[in-house]
């Protein structure tokens, strides 16, 4: 299934989850940089996919570092954020 609305993680989880919702669906998979599994579940998780775990290639690029510090404000912001 494709996500053509899907404009950031927020949004794919929240299309996931009623497209979950809507197919009897109940497990997801995540699969993206390593430093970016922890958010994608974590959105998941708030829209009610109670079970997801993930996957993520191993390998290191020098933009992971930017990466890396780019998801700890992130990270914070899906803490706080109400709109789910």
């Amino acid at each position: 299934v494709m996500d053509n609305l899907g404009l950031n993680t927020w949004d794919t989880a929240r299309n996931a989850s009623a497209y979950m919702n809507a197919h009897n669906l109940h497990r997801a998979l995540v699969i993206s940089q390593y430093f970016h599994i922890p958010r994608a579940t974590m959105a998941l998780k708030r829209f009610g996919v109670e079970h997801v775990s993930g996957m993520y290639p191993e390998f290191f690029e020098i933009r992971d570092f930017y990466s890396v510090i780019r998801e700890a404000p992130a990270i914070l912001w899906y803490c706080v954020r109400r709109d789910a």
